[in-house]
């Protein structure tokens, strides 16, 4: 092939020849030998040929971001790149099918300066904010998940300082929440309860991305302890940005090592989430996760725990009218083994979660038994192409109050 290649360069070439008399023949020869390796270069150009886990391979994520999010950070020629992630998914659940768009999330980055960039996400969930039937069921909305200023302290985009609106870089998924970078339907479930994902909010960050390992440590706007409720621990305390009481802050550390088959790391987020309120006292906080992964072959294995303190508990119990845990933890593990080979991939893959949001209540309260959990979910993911995923699972769920539910989950997963 390359040399049917060479032989049309040279036809095109012969005009070249003709009008250039007195350059010698051998530089012309190097003038198409260079038009050779440019076009090779582009057409074996990692965006043209994939392989299947470039999307899922640390290495193509900056500071963890998925790989929508992290597309401008890997094409230092382009001052713009526009990029989306989607979930589509059906359930069932108590019996009751349902069906929805659970997000569309749009990438908008612009690189004014070589060394300067400006990346935003857009995430539009539930169908967006106009979607009927809000009252009964989770209401649609329309938010900015990103929208901040990265100042690189290089071209080769391997550290630098965020200023904005950023994701939480507090456990696995919550920065790498597109849908090709993890197996399940949903998002585990320990990242969706114990650590509330997705958590975004306004603040500062620097970071560092190498080969070896990555980290980031920032200041954020903290929790609001008002808004917190016993059966969704932290969560119900994020603004994700939007009018933040910022009087307290928190801080964010998060360190991962890794190489071509390992990734070990962990975080912590604290802080005080009064927000000037005397009732509250300090209502400070603390959330700890560690999580690992392992790969070899085509088996890979996953773990995460995590534990959350709560100071003040009873006067945010009473304050807010419900029954807040002092403390919270959980595990989760998780097995999976790629059947297929080259640029396709089929994933089967088990997971247990382990996790009690109230593992300890202030003295005189009654902890909830429905809100410590087991679930142990089962499914398929097949990638068809990197940037392209269908997926199925079953999680049969239970709790200490002896309720138990079986759910069933089919999905569409698409980045680009």
């Amino acid at each position: 092939m390359r040399h049917f290649v060479f032989a049309g360069l040279l036809l095109a070439g012969l005009p070249i020849f003709a009008a250039e008399e007195g350059e010698a023949l051998h530089l012309r020869v190097q003038k198409l030998e260079l038009m050779i390796e440019e076009l090779s270069a582009k057409t074996n150009a990692p965006e043209n040929i994939q392989k299947f886990e470039i999307l899922r391979d640390t290495d193509q994520l900056r500071t963890q971001l998925g790989p929508a999010a992290s597309k401008i950070y890997f094409h230092p020629e382009s001052d713009w790149q526009v990029g989306l992630s989607s979930e589509l998914f059906t359930y069932q659940e108590a019996q009751v099918d349902r069906a929805n768009v659970l997000n569309v999330a749009p990438v908008l980055a612009f690189r004014p300066h070589r060394r300067v960039i400006f990346n935003a996400q857009f995430l539009f969930e539930n169908g967006g904010s106009e979607s009927s039937n809000t009252i009964a069921y989770q209401k649609g909305q329309s938010i900015v998940q990103m929208a901040y200023v990265d100042w690189l302290t290089s071209d080769k985009a391997e550290a630098g300082l965020r200023i904005g609106h950023q994701l939480v870089p507090i456990g696995w998924t919550n920065t790498r929440n597109e849908p090709v970078t993890y197996l399940s339907v949903l998002k585990p479930e320990l990242e969706r309860e114990l650590i509330p994902s997705s958590w975004h909010e306004n603040g500062l960050s620097l970071w560092v991305d190498r080969p070896r390992a990555d980290l980031q440590l920032g200041i954020f706007n903290s929790l609001d302890a008002r808004g917190f409720r016993g059966e969704t621990f932290l969560a119900s305390g994020r603004s994700q940005g939007q009018n933040a009481a910022a009087t307290d802050l928190m801080g964010v550390f998060r360190l991962n090592a890794k190489n071509d088959w390992f990734l070990m790391g962990a975080s912590i987020a604290a802080g005080n989430s009064a927000q000037k309120d005397p009732a509250l006292r300090n209502a400070g906080f603390a959330l700890f996760e560690v999580h690992g992964r392992a790969r070899w072959n085509r088996l890979e294995l996953m773990g995460m725990a995590a534990r959350a303190q709560l100071d003040d508990s009873e006067a945010i119990s009473i304050y807010n009218g419900t029954t807040m845990g002092a403390s919270a933890n959980g595990n989760s593990v998780q097995a999976a083994f790629n059947f297929l080979k080259k640029d396709k991939a089929l994933w089967l893959f088990v997971r247990q979660s382990k996790y009690n949001l109230q593992a300890s209540v202030p003295q005189g309260f009654t902890a909830d038994k429905t809100l410590d959990k087991t679930a142990t979910t089962a499914g398929l993911s097949f990638f068809p192409i990197p940037n392209l995923v269908f997926k199925g699972d079953y999680a049969h769920k239970q709790n200490a109050a002896g309720q138990k539910e079986n759910e069933v989950s089919f999905g569409v997963g698409v980045v680009f």
